[in-house]
């Protein structure tokens, strides 16, 4: 199916009948009641913990008394930002909230999902693209406006990409054994599967991690996992699966370092072990995680933990905090281990690192205790530091790429307020700090970008963005998804602003791409040619709930003009596991 846009623009008149001539054809796969929701499927325990001490269920920063941030990690996914205030009740009534001059005109057109496929000229590449829906991975076919069958029924953090040769592979994590209703043990394979999701020989084993409640409490309010896996890459031909397990009186940790394109497992190594706690303070230890590298090639290693007293108490006093080291990359082999002493103090947890170019040294990016802010570090040569404090929110919990990100060539990090629609950009040679605001005007009314959000007023929505940034691969434009907040008061969020497009170089506000649906996640392709935005089901653009399922819409990276409307992708909540997409 193939369009052309008319010459001239057309009235709401037109295009409401454009609209319902069209809807007459679209197919809308029935409501699955039965599926968890997203929120369900991707918060973690820690997340949940960590969501806790924070107290970020509800508010948790307000600037001029009017807009929030809310950060709540994922597993796979980056940043959660609101929660839903009127699921089950009617929608706001048309221009209920605004002056009657900007009211939506009236008219008799109801609410419609997005067409199964609409291609404009030939269709983008990549048009087969791996994605995540929560609890399992896919392919998804553009050309068709399909996905495959499901990859990896797993869950725990399970990790699914293509290796150097192009192949699926997945480390996927199961739990098969369980106390207080967490899992005490996790283990780890490796499978390769074709892009139609059948596995494609044996799985290789990577490790079997089994951690054990803590035998002095019982059962009390705090339960944390006992045993954890993460998996985080240096290159593209290695893995490293970092594990923690519980073992009284310790919590012990490591990683097992995974050949990518044989699902060996080349190297083992152990890092220091952590107490759990005396006394009335107990301890829970995280799977360590590689952030990066340090100007002399060494890997920054990330390992958090918390810990809470009284242990039995239902609000306990709880400590964030983390431990940092470096080791030597040998080949595939992990030596020489040793503590980061100047990564210690950088706020909450690290999350990024790497090497500043042309003047050596280190840069890190941390979360701040303070709401709504970022710290970068620069660690120069000497091991002297550098913070600078940056107001805008890191991705949670050491899933990057939801607000967050860094240049191609290593001399940038951008942080993104999707909310204020603000870009700020730290210069991590010389730490200067530059910010660029982008406006949300009104566009041409054209019928391809009008449809998914002409069609329902705005309403408070739940909103999720992973990954909600990504920079184009020669690094001259910054691709960013906002969110617009709602017309019932000003903490609410009511949907997507689209998405915004910068100019690397300047931080000038050059294109806004209205949205055809609620995206929550970003990505660009390898030639840098087309924008790619996933819509979440259940929601439209304007944050209306709708029978909506989830959508993929690819835009023109140089005009904004969409080339391409996958509109019935299922239920699931899919997000793109990359942000360059091959």
């Amino acid at each position: 199916m193939t369009t052309v846009p008319p010459a001239d623009p057309l009235d709401d008149d037109a295009l409401g009948a454009l609209v319902r001539s069209a809807a007459s054809e679209w197919a809308m796969p029935p409501v699955r009641l039965e599926a968890p929701s997203w929120r369900e499927r991707v918060r973690t325990p820690r997340a949940r913990r960590i969501a806790g001490l924070r107290g970020l269920a509800g508010r948790v920063g307000q600037a001029a008394g009017a807009a929030i941030v809310l950060t709540i990690s994922a597993a796979l996914l980056g940043v959660w930002l609101s929660t839903p205030h009127n699921v089950g009740k009617p929608s706001p009534v048309p221009g209920s909230h605004v002056p009657a001059s900007q009211a939506p005109r009236s008219t008799d057109v109801a609410a419609s999902p997005l067409p199964k496929l609409f291609v404009q000229g030939e269709p983008p590449s990549p048009s087969r693209i791996l994605v995540s829906l929560g609890s399992y991975f896919s392919v998804l076919d553009l050309g068709a406006g399909t996905l495959g069958n499901p990859i990896n029924l797993g869950a725990y953090g399970s990790d699914l990409r293509r290796n150097a040769d192009g192949v699926a592979f997945c480390l996927c994590l199961t739990g098969d054994e369980y106390a207080n209703s967490i899992a005490t043990r996790l283990t780890v394979a490796y499978q390769q599967y074709s892009d139609g999701g059948a596995p494609l020989g044996p799985s290789h084993p990577i490790g079997v991690y089994k951690g054990t409640p803590d035998p002095r409490d019982g059962t009390v309010p705090e339960q944390p996992q006992q045993v954890t896996v993460h998996i985080t890459y240096a290159d593209a031909t290695h893995a490293y699966v970092g594990w923690s397990l519980h073992d009284h009186p310790a919590w012990r940790s490591g990683f097992a370092i995974v050949d990518t394109s044989t699902g060996q497992v080349v190297s083992r190594v152990d890092l220091p072990d952590r107490g759990d706690g005396t006394g009335n303070t107990r301890v829970f230890l995280d799977a360590p995680r590689v952030l990066g590298l340090t100007s002399d090639g060494r890997l920054v290693i990330d390992r958090s933990w918390y810990s809470w007293s009284p242990p039995a108490s239902q609000n306990p006093t709880m400590s964030l905090s983390y431990d940092a080291f470096t080791a030597t990359l040998s080949g595939p082999t992990l030596t020489g281990v040793a503590p980061f002493p100047a990564a210690q103090g950088c706020g909450e947890d690290l999350v990024m690192a790497g090497p500043r170019p042309d003047v050596g040294g280190t840069w890190l990016t941390c979360r701040s205790a303070v709401a709504g802010q970022t710290i970068v570090r620069l660690v120069g040569t000497d091991s002297a530091v550098d913070d600078l404090h940056v107001d805008a929110s890191l991705d949670a919990f050491g899933e990057t790429g939801g607000i967050s990100a860094v240049s191609p060539d290593g001399r940038s990090f951008y942080a993104w307020d999707p909310s204020g629609l603000t870009l700020t950009r730290v210069d991590l040679v010389h730490g200067q700090l530059t910010s660029g605001h982008a406006t949300t005007a009104a566009v041409p009314n054209d019928p391809l970008l009008a449809i998914g959000r002409w069609l329902a007023p705005p309403a408070a929505a739940k909103i999720l963005l992973s990954s909600g940034i990504a920079i184009s691969p020669d690094g001259s434009r910054v691709y960013a998804l906002g969110i617009e907040l709602g017309s019932l008061s000003g903490a609410d969020f009511a949907g997507s602003s689209g998405i915004l497009v910068f100019d690397a170089a300047t931080l000038a506000n050059v294109g806004h791409w209205s949205p055809t649906a609620d995206f929550v996640s970003i990505a660009v392709s390898a030639d840098g040619q087309s924008v790619y935005a996933a819509g979440s089901p259940q929601y439209s653009a304007g944050g209306v709930t709708t029978s909506q399922p989830a959508s993929v819409t690819v835009f023109d990276a140089s005009t904004g003009s969409i080339r391409l409307i996958a509109g019935s992708l299922g239920r699931g909540f899919l997000t793109f596991p990359a942000t360059i997409l091959p």
